[in-house]
This record gives structure tokens, sequence and C-alpha cells, in this order.
């Protein structure tokens, strides 16, 4: 059984089916109408963590990984130095 409330740009009845929906037109007026909080069906409750499953460590990374996130670490600070070098050049000219 739909539920009915006011539009309240024209006064026009909204009929609210009780759906998902979060919004309703007004068939008057065109205008676009927020779902009254107190029509629309409670969320359903989220479910409580379950202490009982273990949480099982990461894996690490294998030895090729760790070089190359070394590789690409050594690669950004010669950049960033590169950068502030070049800076101070350009402030010393």
């Amino acid at each position: 059984m739909p539920i009915s409330f006011k539009c309240p740009a024209c006064g026009a009845p909204l009929d609210y089916s009780g759906g998902a929906e979060t919004t309703v037109r007004c068939p008057y007026c065109s205008n676009v109408v927020g779902v009254p909080a107190e029509l629309r069906p409670a969320a359903p409750a989220a479910p409580a963590p379950s202490a009982a499953l273990p949480v099982a460590p990461l894996p690490m990374a294998p030895d090729d990984m760790r070089a190359a996130i070394k590789q690409l670490r050594l690669a950004r600070r010669l950049e960033r130095r590169q950068a502030r070098h070049q800076a101070r050049d350009l402030r010393q000219h």
C-alpha cells in the first residue's frame, strides 16, 4: 500500500511505494522530492564482525619484489634530488 505525502513545491499528493527509492517526481510540477526519512524503510543492520575467524598474516613479498621496490624508491629519491638542485640553480640566477 503506497504512502502519501505532499509535494513541498505545489502541495500535490505524492505516493511512495516503500521501495529503495529516496526520491519521487511530482507528476504535477515535475519537482524531484526527497522521501522523508520517517517514511523510508529501516536500513538493515550491518552484521557484527565475527571474533571466531582468525586473521591470516599477509604473505611476505618475494626477494625480487623487494628489490624492485627498492629500485623504485631509489629512482624517486634521485628525481627529488634533481628537482631540488634545479630549483636551487634557478634561484641563484
